[in-house]
Parts: structure tokens; C-alpha cells; sequence
């Protein structure tokens, strides 16, 4: 009798409790995990642009200093020109921008991230790591005297532009526009500069170029006077019919 009861108490319960398939699925919550995983296109993008700049500074890590780069680029011939050429072509200058790009995106993700209880606020980790990088330039630049250094001056840009973070989509397109206008600018304020540089050079060649084929032609003239005076002086004089001969003297 008791186990009686004991059956049907269960078979109510089981009758008030409704099946799987009937229970809305707006009212089953799923767990939330606070997990944040790395972006792999960012991390892709940021391998390639250190490979790529290895291969830009491998030149100067070989000693192959920047006067003798110069030297290369005005010889303008042979396997390592070709070989320089390519490389400065094709990677000089755009790794330095992937690891620049790769920079600003880190930045903006970092920032966007959810203050975490108990921990600082994003503006104060950012800032710090943005020191810890400073520091770690300087000591690249100052201990291993390495003159093509970035970290020091990520650091530093970082903590200029970390002002523009809370800027609209808009304004910092407007801010990138004119800040690659104000670089464009001064790059070509360079290149006017070298090439007034070059003119002059390219003048001071040609009056050199001139001044030796000057002095070529002034030399064989030179050479071919004392060749006839030699001829001259050597060749015995005739005698002429008004000329008395000499009398010796015993």
C-alpha cells in the first residue's frame, strides 16, 4: 500500500513537469563565457610585417652599412643591385605599415574591452604598456644600438593618439586623411630637396667629366709638341750654300 502511494505521487510530478521539446527556447539560458580569443587575421598580418621587415634589416644586421647601400643604388648594375632593388621595392616601408596598422587595430580592441572587476581601468593598462614599450625601445636603441628601432616610437604614438580612441568612425577617417596628407607633404618637401641635390650633383659630374677630357686632350697635345721637338732636335741640319763650313781644330 505504501509503495502504492509512493508510485502515484511520482506519476503527478512527472505529469507536472512538461517535455523537452515543449519548453520554449527563449526560456533555456546558455552559459556566457568571458573568453576572449585572438583575432587570427591580425595575427597573421602581424607575422608577415616582422618577417618582412627581418628581411629589410638583415642588410645592416651583415654589415652592409647605408653608405655602402648609396654605393649600390648608384652603381646600377649587377646581381646585388637587382636583388637590393627588389627587396627595398617590395618591402621597404610597407612593414613598417602592416606592423603600424596591426598597432592601431590592437589599440582599438584593447580599448574596447569591458572593465573586468577588480582590475584597472583600460585607459591606465594601456597607457602602462604603452611605457613598457617606450622602455623597451630605448633600451634597443641605447644597449644593442640599433638605429632601425619601432617600438620606441609605437610607444609614444600610442600615447598621442589614444585622445582619438573616443573619435566617431568619421572623424577619424578625417584624422587619417589629414595626417597622411601632412606625410605626404613632407615626403615630397625630401624628395624636392634631393633632387636639387641631385641636379647639383649631376652638374659637378659633368663639369668634372669635362675638366678630365680637358686635360686628356691638353696632355696628348702636350705629348705629341715634345715628340716633334724631340724628332726635330735629333734630325741633322742641312747646310746651305751661304753657310761656311766649320774648320776643325787639331
Amino acid at each position: 500500500m505504501y509503495f502504492d502511494k509512493l508510485s502515484d505521487h511520482n506519476q503527478k510530478i512527472t505529469t507536472m513537469v512538461p517535455p523537452v521539446s515543449e519548453v520554449p527556447s527563449h526560456s533555456v539560458s546558455k552559459p556566457t563565457y568571458s573568453l576572449s580569443p585572438r583575432i587570427q587575421s591580425l595575427d597573421v598580418i602581424r607575422g608577415i610585417g616582422i618577417l618582412g621587415a627581418l628581411f629589410v634589416s638583415i642588410w645592416i644586421f651583415g654589415g652592409f652599412t647605408e653608405n655602402q647601400q648609396n654605393g649600390l643604388l648608384l652603381k646600377s648594375k649587377g646581381t646585388d643591385y637587382r636583388l637590393f632593388g627588389t627587396i627595398n621595392l617590395l618591402l621597404t616601408g610597407k612593414m613598417k605599415a602592416l606592423i603600424a596598422v596591426v598597432f592601431g587595430a590592437g589599440m582599438i580592441l584593447f580599448m574596447s574591452k569591458e572593465k573586468a572587476t577588480g582590475q584597472a581601468a583600460n585607459a591606465d593598462l594601456f597607457i602602462s604598456r604603452q611605457m613598457w614599450l617606450v622602455l623597451f625601445g630605448l633600451i634597443n636603441a641605447i644597449v644593442f644600438l640599433w638605429t632601425g628601432d619601432m617600438l620606441f616610437h609605437l610607444g609614444i604614438m600610442g600615447i598621442l593618439l589614444f585622445p582619438f580612441i573616443r573619435l566617431s568612425k568619421k572623424g577619424l577617417f578625417i584624422a587619417a586623411s589629414v595626417a597622411m596628407l601632412i606625410f605626404c607633404g613632407k615626403n615630397y618637401w625630401n624628395y624636392a630637396d634631393d633632387r636639387k641635390t641631385y641636379k647639383k650633383y649631376v652638374a659637378v659630374a659633368a663639369i668634372e667629366k669635362k675638366i678630365k677630357k680637358d686635360s686628356v686632350d691638353l696632355a696628348k697635345k702636350d705629348s705629341v709638341l715634345k715628340g716633334r721637338k724631340a724628332i726635330v732636335y735629333l734630325t741633322p741640319k742641312k747646310r746651305t750654300a751661304f753657310q761656311p763650313r766649320q774648320k776643325k781644330i787639331h
